[in-house]
């Protein structure tokens, strides 16, 4: 029985060791799977994120996500200079009458040189359902800028 116990440890340990050294090399795959919560028009997930991802895109987007459940509005205006002047001004009206107030991680998509982070959101408005965002950003210089904010209210 004893010997079993060691085995059966030993093999644990060499299981979670290369799965973390696995995840480490592969660091550049953000999403490690999906798990889809239900069958709606927009399924929501529940995603597997890798714990050793590069993350100041997403504390960048994280950061933003706290200014707008604050009411700051004004921090998506540099953000949204690709959309026309009634698209901007619907955004910033939209996050103000249906404020954030909590989100979790959805899928995020990367290549060499853009990258796009999925929120799920709650809002004031319907607390118990989840709408989504999103950020999109670029590789400038090696480093991840935000260039875009999209919101589905």
């Amino acid at each position: 029985m004893k010997r079993f116990v060691i085995v059966s440890s030993v093999f644990v340990l060499a299981v979670v060791a290369g799965c973390s050294i696995f995840l480490h090399a592969k660091r550049d795959m953000a999403t490690i799977a999906c798990i889809p919560l239900d069958h709606g028009t927009r399924t929501r997930d529940y995603c597997i994120m890798n714990p050793f991802r590069d993350r100041n895109a997403e504390n960048e987007a994280e950061r933003i996500l706290e200014q707008l459940k604050a009411g700051n509005t004004n921090v998506l205006i540099p953000y949204l200079s690709e959309k026309d002047a009634d698209d901007r001004e619907r955004y910033l009206s939209n996050e103000c009458e249906y404020k954030i107030t909590s989100w979790h991680n959805g899928e995020i998509e990367a290549n060499d040189q853009e990258l796009s982070i999925q929120y799920w959101v709650s809002r004031s408005n319907y607390p118990a359902s989840r709408g989504e965002v999103h950020f999109f950003f670029i590789r400038t210089d090696g480093q991840w800028a935000l260039r875009s904010y999209n919101a589905i209210y």
